[in-house]
C-alpha cells in the first residue's frame, strides 16, 4: 500500500498527476474538491479550516479500509500542513512517497483554475524551496 502526498503551487499539475497515481484502484483527497459548487471552485476562507479537517478524515477513512493507493493532493507547502496526512498513513503501514512539482512563475500560477492570488503564490512558492530541500532530509520517504 502506498501513500502520495503531492507538494506544489496552483497550476503545477498536482491534480492531473494525482489522478494518475490513484489509478483504478486508488483514491485522491484533495481539499479543493471542498470548494466545488455546482461542479465551479468557489473559494470560501470561512470553510477552509473545515473543508482541511474533512479532507484528512477522508484520507484517514481510506487508509482504514486498507484502499492500496491514496493521494493526499493539496499544496502541502509547510511541514505542518503534510506531516499528519503522512503519520497517519505510515501508522497503518503505507510507504509514503512525498511528489514534488517544479516550481513556476507565481503569476502563471495565479491564472490557474482557482485563481489564487498572485502574492500567495509568492507565498507558496517561498514555502516550498525553503521544505523541499529540507524534507529530503527525512528518512523512510522517497522523492520525485
Amino acid at each position: 500500500m502506498i501513500a502520495y502526498i503531492m507538494h506544489g503551487m496552483p497550476g503545477t499539475g498536482k491534480s492531473p498527476l494525482a489522478k494518475k497515481l490513484a489509478g483504478a484502484w486508488g483514491k485522491v483527497f484533495s481539499t479543493s474538491d471542498l470548494f466545488l459548487v455546482d461542479g465551479v471552485y468557489t473559494f470560501d476562507k470561512a470553510k477552509l479550516d473545515k473543508n482541511h479537517l474533512a479532507n484528512f478524515e477522508h484520507f484517514c477513512q481510506a487508509l482504514s479500509k486498507r484502499v492500496p493507493v491514496v493521494v493526499c493532493d493539496n499544496t502541502n507547502s509547510m511541514p505542518w500542513e503534510w506531516g499528519r496526512y503522512e503519520t497517519a498513513a505510515r501508522v497503518r503501514n503505507y510507504e509514503i512517497v512525498h511528489v514534488w512539482m517544479p516550481i513556476i512563475d507565481p503569476v502563471y500560477a495565479s491564472t490557474g483554475s482557482h485563481g489564487v492570488p498572485v502574492e500567495s503564490c509568492k507565498a507558496i512558492r517561498d514555502r516550498l524551496l525553503i521544505h523541499m530541500d529540507a524534507h529530503k532530509i527525512v528518512p523512510n520517504s522517497h522523492e520525485f
